[in-house]
This record gives structure tokens, C-alpha cells and sequence, in this order.
């Protein structure tokens, strides 16, 4: 099960880091060898302000949820929820449109897509070697900046990236250099890049929620990226 954080949150330090698994070896003349041991993985450490009762509750419901490490939570940086060009952009320009169908002798089926001010981005191809994405239907000469964020689904995995700099094309298509490198494998594009609350998979080996003297308490978390084969 994927959980998300309770609202509000009153997160004040979200610490995401890329950690690479890697063999390091020195070797004379200064050269060095450096292998790689699996796929880079991401790492959160969380701290919130004080809460009250009832936000301390959530924390605690939360932590039973999770169930130790049987359960999921889907995470964001909240220090960089959208592209820094449009850092100022209000949350209604990064909003769902519904588009209903109805059916003679079915129920109401309703289904969304969402619209940014940077455009509605799609995976178009991958090149793993060159640690690259291509993308398409972006806004025709949006920015993308250094250290921005974006995530997509391949398969049952979710995708965390951060982003090099790329100016989309008249056509809203831009070439853009992201780490960790992209999988190999394309067999599920095109597929949306979201990059509006980009978020990652973790699992939560601590969570703890302090109490003090004063009626009030404050939880902390540290996560670890989650790559394998999850329940929806």
C-alpha cells in the first residue's frame, strides 16, 4: 500500500539525497576505479514543527499504517515542489481537468489529466547511456532548470529524477539530462513526467513521534527509496 503524509504535515527540514552504491578503489598514480553496485537510490530524512493532539494522532495512525516496513509512502521535496522557473506559480495553474463520459446502461466513468504552467511533459524515449530523457508536450520554450525534480511509473516502479537545464522547442520538445540515468528499457512510453510535487517511493525504517511536557509533540522519519515490485 502507498501512504502519503498527513496534512497538514508542518514539515521543517526534508533532507533528500541521491545515494549511489558503489566499490571504490585507489590505485597509483592517482587514477581510481569506481564500480557500481546497484542503481543509485534516494534518501529523506523529515523533521516537523511542533503539533498539537490531534496532528500528533495522524503521525501515530501513520506509523501504524505503515505497518514497520510492509507498507509504502510517497514523498516530496517540499523545498522544491515545481520547476524553479515557476517557483511563483500559484497551485490553481498546476490543477486537474475532468472530462466525464457517460454510457448508455453504465455508471458515470470520470477520468483526469493534469495542466501546468510548464506544459503537460511526456517521456517520448529514454538513453540510459547518456543518462538522458526526450520529452515531449511541454509549453513551447519552457524552462527547465538545474535541480529541478520528476518522476514517471515504469511498470509498478516509480522514478525519481533530478533534472539537468533544457529549453523546450516551438514544438515543446526538449532533450534533458537527468540523474540517476534513465532505465534502459522504453517498453512502457510514452508516459507522463511529473514535475509538480515529484515524488519517490520509500520505505520507512523509523518514524517516531516525541511527546513533551507541554501537550505538544513533534514526529521525525529518515526513508529509503524503494525500487522493487510494490502493491498499488
Amino acid at each position: 500500500m502507498r501512504l502519503t503524509l498527513p496534512e497538514p504535515s508542518k514539515i521543517i527540514t526534508r533532507n533528500f539525497r541521491l545515494v549511489r552504491l558503489q566499490a571504490f578503489n585507489a590505485l597509483r598514480g592517482g587514477n581510481h576505479q569506481t564500480v557500481d553496485l546497484g542503481e543509485p537510490i534516494w534518501t529523506c530524512e523529515i523533521g516537523t514543527a511542533a503539533l498539537d493532539r490531534a496532528q500528533a494522532g495522524a503521525w501515530r495512525w501513520l506509523e501504524g499504517k505503515l505497518r514497520g516496513m510492509a507498507n509504502t509512502l510517497m514523498l516530496w521535496d517540499s523545498s522544491h515542489a515545481r520547476p524553479l522557473a515557476y517557483a511563483a506559480t500559484p497551485d490553481n495553474a498546476s490543477a486537474r481537468i475532468g472530462v466525464t463520459t457517460r454510457r448508455i446502461g453504465s455508471s458515470t466513468r470520470r477520468s483526469g489529466s493534469s495542466f501546468h504552467a510548464w506544459g503537460t511533459p511526456k517521456i517520448v524515449a529514454v538513453d540510459r547511456a547518456n543518462a538522458r530523457i526526450e520529452l515531449a508536450l511541454l509549453k513551447p520554450f519552457a524552462v527547465i532548470s538545474e535541480g529541478d525534480y520528476g518522476h514517471w511509473d515504469d511498470g509498478p516502479r516509480r522514478r525519481l529524477h533530478v533534472t539537468g537545464a533544457a529549453i523546450a522547442d516551438a514544438q515543446g520538445r526538449a532533450i534533458v539530462s537527468v540523474e540517476p540515468p534513465p532505465p534502459a528499457s522504453g517498453e512502457n512510453l510514452p508516459t507522463a513526467f511529473e514535475m509538480y510535487r515529484a515524488s519517490g517511493e520509500f520505505v520507512v525504517p523509523k518514524l517516531a513521534v516525541q511527546h513533551s511536557a507541554l501537550l505538544s509533540a513533534d514526529a521525525s522519519l529518515t526513508a529509503v527509496q524503494t525500487l522493487r515490485k510494490t502493491h498499488a
